[in-house]
C-alpha cells in the first residue's frame, strides 16, 4: 500500500477550487440563452472571485434539448461561450453530458 505513495508529491503547487453548475443550457434552438442564466452567470463570476475557484464543471443538461455535435456550433458559443466562458476566460471548464445532451 505505501508504494501507491512512493512518488507522491510533498507538497502541491496549488490549490484547486471547483465550481459546479447543472441544468444551465439555454431553452431551445429559438432562445438559447435566457435572462435567468446570464444573472446566474454574474452571481457565479462573483462567487468565483471571492472564493478563487479556478475549475468548473459542468454537471449536465448543457444545452437544451437536443446537446450539440460540436464545440464549434453557432448554439454551443451562443449558449455557453458567450455568457460562462466571457464572464470567466481564465477559468477551466469540464462538461459531463446529460441526458438532453444527447436529445433525450
Amino acid at each position: 500500500f505505501a508504494a501507491l505513495f512512493a512518488h507522491a508529491p510533498a507538497r502541491v503547487a496549488a490549490d484547486l477550487t471547483v465550481m459546479a453548475i447543472g441544468d444551465w443550457g439555454g431553452h431551445d434552438d429559438d432562445e438559447p440563452t435566457t435572462l435567468a442564466q446570464r444573472h446566474v452567470a454574474v452571481a457565479i463570476r462573483q462567487h468565483a472571485l471571492e472564493s478563487g475557484a479556478n475549475l468548473t464543471l459542468l454537471m449536465g443538461d448543457n444545452i437544451y434539448q437536443h446537446g450539440v455535435n460540436t464545440d464549434s456550433s453557432d448554439r454551443f458559443r451562443s449558449t455557453f461561450e458567450s455568457v460562462y466562458a466571457s464572464m470567466l476566460p481564465d477559468q477551466a471548464f469540464y462538461a459531463c453530458a446529460g441526458n438532453h445532451d444527447y436529445g433525450e
